[in-house]
């Protein structure tokens, strides 16, 4: 039988991992220092809505509730 050489194997899977690990470390690097402003941009806009809407007070009225102190 012949000798299988774990070494060279290793180095092999070594080398597969730090080009996979490298490759993920640079897309997060892009993602989060180049695009960061564009992306803040587009969740600011997903999250925050405007509504304006025309204020109106309620009616006071005195303790018993039958005399109207103050109207909108």
């Amino acid at each position: 039988m012949g000798r299988t050489d774990s070494r060279r194997r290793l180095l092999l899977l070594l080398v597969g991992l730090v080009v996979v690990s490298g490759s993920l470390l640079s897309r997060l690097a892009w993602w989060q220092v180049v695009q960061r402003g564009n992306l803040a941009a587009a969740a600011r806009a997903q999250t925050s809505i405007t509504v304006e809407q025309s204020s109106r007070r309620g009616s006071i009225y005195d303790r018993s509730g039958t005399i109207l102190l103050a109207t909108t």
